[in-house]
């Protein structure tokens, strides 16, 4: 049955992996937006700005591991990223071997084709290696190194942040099954972290005073209605979703069969060990995206509904799938039903795929290039979209060579400005008539698009490029 199984998982990887290369290869843009660029930023030219390793917006042992691979480019940054989410298809088959489940080829299979995955594989994101690094970590445990497992967790939350809601849900477990010292064990990346914080700024609580997410404005992004987060996590991992919702629903009637006595209570069908870690694998995926539910919700710690953070949890409910699904009886032809189905379903689910250039990016760009042929030495540039530096090669933490727009009234006589609507109209919070009231700036050029797109409080988007003159 093994070899078997792993004649399938290994087709299964091979597709996947040939999808995900397509879809960098023939994508006109990265998911993600400023985001993926700004990682990737941050990791690029930590080594020439030694703070930014600690900088938490940019996760720092991401900041680290990524550094060496951010050095060869943004297409190496998106390749790796793709890499880390195929072994996250692998430790997902791996995982469902352990706990003994039949047809644990499908793993790989749902995860790479679930929209939410295929679609942000083409990215300098965190999620990926946030998604390995918890998918290696279950692993770990699901073969019975239970310490080394927990060790492992305990510096997610400086892969992602959402890592602190994944170790209180790894606490509460061992608490339950009375592993004392591993729940001192699960703190240890933390008071690493925040040790080597307190060394270096000063500040005794690091990881809470120097945190972005605490720190954010109310609402700054807006809030949504209490389901929509989960609406669209559960369309985002495609078809994956429904053997867990089937098993719930199956779950949900059988303890009531049993509290309301109609059914006398049994033991669970498995090993005790194998139960107990679904029940953890349930936990943290429940967490997690209950988490971000009520944070988008509320609009807390600067929440943006972005449902592409599921994709840390998607090996974990790939796994709870599959062991529904072996449950059934599926002969060759299913299988192969099933190759051609759940490959179809996800492609179609994650459109537009691969991604085209969009008016945004377009936009930045051509001002980018008009600014890069204007820019004479010892002239800066002011910006907002992280786009600018990755098209103009130029380091966005030398003041040097640019500094962030909201500084723009400190620019000098020949210094250029690069305006947006979204990063700069918004985040950076200037808004165009501050520039266009200004007599000291020399209008460059202006940039909208043929079709009138409208980005954040429904502004219009456009670009600008300035200079400074006398």
């Amino acid at each position: 049955m093994i070899r078997s199984d792993g004649r399938w998982a290994i087709g299964a990887l091979l597709l996947v992996g040939a999808t995900f290369l397509a879809n960098i290869g023939f994508s006109g843009m990265t998911q993600g937006g400023g985001d993926s660029v700004q990682h990737y930023l941050i990791a690029r030219y930590a080594p020439h700005h030694p703070d930014l390793f600690l900088d938490q917006w940019g996760k720092p042992l991401y900041t680290l591991l990524v550094a060496p691979v951010a050095h060869l480019g943004f297409l190496a940054v998106t390749l790796m990223n793709a890499g880390l989410l195929l072994a996250t298809c692998f430790i997902a088959w791996r995982i469902a071997l352990l706990q003994g489940l039949r047809e644990a080829w499908l793993a790989p299979l749902l995860i790479g084709f679930s929209p939410v995955v295929l679609g942000n594989s083409n990215s300098g994101l965190t999620e990926p290696l946030a998604a390995a690094w918890l998918a290696f970590g279950l692993w770990l445990i699901a073969r019975g190194d239970l310490r080394a497992g927990v060790l492992e967790l305990s510096f997610l939350p400086f892969v992602r942040s959402e890592g602190f809601v994944v170790l209180l849900v790894v606490v509460v477990w061992l608490l339950a099954a009375r592993q004392w010292m591993l729940v001192l064990l699960s703190s240890v990346g933390s008071l690493l972290f925040n040790l080597i914080g307190w060394w270096h700024t000063g500040a005794t609580f690091w990881i809470l005073s120097n945190n972005p997410y605490v720190n954010a404005s109310p609402q700054f992004y807006g809030r949504g209605e209490p389901f929509d987060f989960v609406k669209s996590a559960r369309t985002a991992l495609g078809v994956m979703v429904l053997p867990v919702l089937f098993e719930a629903v199956a779950s949900g009637r059988t303890w009531w069969r049993r509290w309301s006595g109609r059914e006398s209570a049994r033991t669970p069908a498995g090993e005790p060990e194998a139960v107990a870690f679904r029940w953890l694998l349930v936990g943290i995926a429940a967490a997690y995206v209950f988490a971000h539910a009520l944070l988008w919700w509320r609009g807390w710690m600067g929440s943006y509904g972005l449902v592409r953070v599921v994709v840390v949890v998607a090996p974990l409910v790939a796994v709870l799938s599959v062991g529904v699904l072996s449950q059934w009886s599926i002969g060759a032809r299913v299988r192969w039903l099933l190759v051609g189905v759940v490959p179809l379903l996800g492609l179609r689910a994650a459109q537009p795929l691969p991604l085209p250039m969009n008016e945004e990016v377009r936009l930045v760009r051509a001002a980018a290039d008009v600014a890069r042929r204007g820019i004479q030495v010892g002239q800066r540039l002011y910006a907002a979209d992280p786009l600018v530096p990755l098209v103009l090669n130029r380091d966005p933490f030398d003041e040097s060579q640019m500094a962030p727009l909201r500084s723009w009234r400190e620019a000098r006589v020949g210094d250029w400005l690069l305006w947006d609507a979204h990063f700069g109209g918004y985040d950076h919070g200037v808004p165009l008539e501050a520039l266009e009231g200004e007599p000291r700036l020399r209008l460059v050029q202006s940039l909208a698009p043929p079709t009138s797109i409208t980005t954040l409080k429904h502004r219009p988007y456009s670009v600008r490029l300035y200079q400074r003159r006398e």
